[in-house]
């Protein structure tokens, strides 16, 4: 029984270490509101059309409304 309690708890460590954090992960999640189009996405989050169709295959078929796609997060250096 104490096996499986270690081995339970093991599993569980290793399921939430997988899972990006908000903080950490490499990406946003953006909820897609009537109208918005790949341009304005971008131009909002200030990354490029290309670099959101490359998280989201085939979102350059367009977009529904509701949609939830994935936002490249942009890394900015610091200035010394």
């Amino acid at each position: 029984m104490k096996f499986i309690l270690i081995l339970f708890s093991l599993l569980c460590c290793l399921a939430a270490w997988s899972q990006p954090s908000g903080e950490h992960s490499a990406f946003m999640e953006h909820k897609v509101e009537t109208g918005q189009t790949l341009y304005g996405i971008s131009k909002k989050y200030g990354v490029s059309v290309e670099s959101i169709v490359a998280m989201n295959p085939g979102s350059d078929n367009g977009l529904r409304e509701g949609q939830v796609i994935r936002i490249p997060k942009t890394v900015k250096s610091k200035s010394m």
